[in-house]
């Protein structure tokens, strides 16, 4: 939690205690009855000076939570909260959110730029799913900085590509902004507080009718939606810039105090693959991989990962018959098949059932990892060179998916295919944590 009250050295930016009034009711959802994390959780820096040990702090706290079970933050939620002015400082390609001790000349140095926090974010948490809340002025400037540019990547190489591109990582990110990047954010008419700050506690706190019990980050920018609309307020934006692991924003995160116990459907856990900080990294049950696991898969587009009941009769009948299913063991979801380089697209199967994760090629390339073991699925993508001529190649992927002593040569796919069905299996795995 970051942001400032103050700042002695910037004589455009007036000092308002609306800023932490808004970051202290925050941190006092997050750690009391409503979400209920442990204070330690939470790393406080709203008020504080510097812009580098501000990262050297979130760096190091995030590595310390994660401990050796998680060194990338796999099966981890990283919420990150600023409060306070958002400025362009010399170009509107660089967007500055102001600290303490933000001054001239040097008030891009000076500031926690979006670009630092991006990459900071992507170099120590590349796993882990990531949920940006930003309080100010021209919040939806952020957003760019928390994706990797394709600039870095479309000139090279496929072989260099392939080497780098792991370090993105499997996770995803959403970003609720006070406004777009255009606008002005505002304080509400007593100034003790920001309207969107207000809007979203209220949101937070008094929950919304009609809603299951845990509300998401969309269903929570609705309201707030809603509230600013009521006060002639600047309307939110939400972004979800990276989806490796689904959308974010359809994930249910916050417990929601209006919902009575009538909404129809399952009822979601409020902060579900949430870990805790055990020794050796999060600890879940095989039951509750299971539910972490089709939760993400959940929110993955339909045309990539198809579940519960927009799995089609058709697709389920050869489901059974080429993972070799017993008649009580239920299919939840299935990653949709595609056409193969070579070979029929109803060969190459991936079903996630009661018992676990399923892949064939085909009798009988089958491969089996039960949710206890799904935590050490190993993930490896080959890539296989022809070459038909002089001066031709041609290049087929394939995953190399092992796990329980178990192994399987999952493909030839195109490049492409094969990078979303990766990212789809880290998210996998990254959900299944450590079981215990």
């Amino acid at each position: 939690m970051c942001g400032a009250d103050s700042w002695p050295k910037l004589g455009e930016f007036e000092d308002a205690d609306a800023f932490r009034t808004t970051a202290t009711a925050l941190r006092d959802y997050l750690t009391g009855e409503h979400l209920g994390l442990p204070e330690g959780h939470v790393l406080w820096l709203f008020g504080e000076s510097d812009a580098q040990r501000h990262l050297d702090r979130i760096g190091g706290f995030l590595q310390a939570a994660f401990g050796d079970g998680a060194p990338r933050g796999g099966g981890w939620r990283v919420l990150f909260f600023y409060t306070g002015h958002g400025f362009f400082p010399s170009s509107p390609t660089e967007y500055c959110l102001a600290l303490h001790d933000t001054r001239p000349p040097l008030r891009e140095e000076t500031s926690l730029r979006a670009s630092s926090l991006g990459r900071l974010l992507r170099a120590v948490a590349p796993d882990s799913d990531r949920v940006l809340v930003v309080d100010a002025c021209f919040a939806a400037a952020a957003v760019r900085y928390m994706q990797a540019s394709l600039d870095d990547v479309v000139e090279r190489r496929v072989r260099t590509v392939l080497d780098e591109e792991p370090a993105a990582g499997p996770g995803s990110v959403a970003v609720l902004c006070a406004s777009d990047q255009n606008t002005w954010a505002q304080l509400d008419g007593s100034l003790r507080w920001t309207t969107f700050g207000r809007s979203l506690l209220d949101v937070l706190t008094g929950g919304r009718h009609g809603a299951q019990a845990a509300l998401s980050l969309r269903e929570v920018c609705e309201g707030v939606s809603g509230l600013q609309r009521s006060k002639a307020a600047p309307a939110p934006e939400l972004h979800v810039p990276v989806q490796a692991a689904g959308d974010l924003s359809k994930v249910p995160l916050f417990p929601n105090p209006a919902w009575d116990g009538a909404t129809s459907g399952p009822v979601p856990e409020p902060v579900p693959r949430s870990p805790q900080p055990v020794p050796g990294g999060p600890v879940m049950s095989a039951d509750s991989v299971r539910r972490s696991v089709l939760d993400v898969l959940a929110t993955q587009p339909e045309g990539l990962v198809r579940t519960g009941t927009r799995i089609s009769p058709r697709l389920m009948a050869v489901v059974r018959k080429r993972c070799g299913l017993t008649e009580g063991d239920e299919v939840h979801a299935v990653v949709k098949p595609r056409v193969a380089v070579r070979g029929a697209s109803w060969v190459h199967v991936i079903a996630f059932t009661d018992s676990g994760m399923h892949a064939t090629t085909g009798d009988p390339g089958r491969f089996r990892c039960g949710y206890d073991a799904l935590h050490e699925l190993g993930i490896e993508m080959r890539v296989s060179w022809f070459y038909p001529g002089p001066g031709h190649s041609r290049s087929d992927y394939y995953l190399e998916l092992s796990a329980a002593g178990e192994s399987i040569s999952y493909g030839p796919w195109s490049g492409g295919y094969a990078k979303k069905l990766r990212a789809v299996l880290g998210a996998v795995r990254a959900a299944a944590g450590r079981t215990g």
